[in-house]
């Protein structure tokens, strides 16, 4: 009976790893290839995105992308602007906001640089937008964890909108 059910458990154990397995499943952390993004690539950045800029150049230095100097590029992620908007979405009884929407929208853009003219190709400019959205449970006697957690949100907000830019990246590469 004992061997029944450890059999049993390493019978369940082994058939839900196959299944886990066989549906797609993966780590979130794990590193995925820019494909045919073989370019050099280029990030600018006004200062205020500065902490962002290096977030991507990481990312793509991770990913085996050469960043180089504008003036070496082929390909130039330009970072245009990022909009923070913060709004209440519910109050308590005494007025207090209790629960915060909030959205972090990111203008850029790709240019693709012409290796015989040195410039960039004014066919293929356009801006682009990327955007994230999280609500969180704002407590007003905890006011340091509820600090903390828009700021875990929005460096979680920043990854997610860094991995639509090289979703882009390797769209634009196919």
């Amino acid at each position: 009976m004992a061997t029944l059910n450890v059999f049993l458990k390493v019978f369940v154990g082994f058939t839900f790893g196959l299944i886990l397995s066989g549906c797609g499943f993966k780590l979130a952390g794990e590193s995925q290839s820019l494909g045919e993004l073989k370019n050099n690539v280029a990030v600018s950045a006004p200062n205020e995105l500065y902490f962002l800029r290096n977030q991507l150049v990481a990312q793509l230095q991770q990913r085996q992308v050469q960043v180089v100097p504008a003036i070496d590029a082929s390909v130039q992620v330009v970072l245009i602007s990022e909009d923070l908007q913060r709004r209440a979405v519910t109050r308590n009884a005494v007025g207090r906001a209790t629960e915060f929407d909030i959205q972090l929208l990111l203008t850029y853009r790709i240019d693709h640089v012409s290796p015989e003219q040195n410039q960039i190709n004014d066919t293929e400019l356009k801006t682009l937008r990327a955007s994230s959205q999280r609500s969180y449970w704002y407590n007003n006697d905890q006011l340091l964890a509820a600090d903390h957690r828009e700021r875990a949100l929005l460096v979680e907000m920043r990854q997610e909108i860094i991995e639509r830019i090289l979703f882009q990246l390797r769209t634009n590469a196919e």
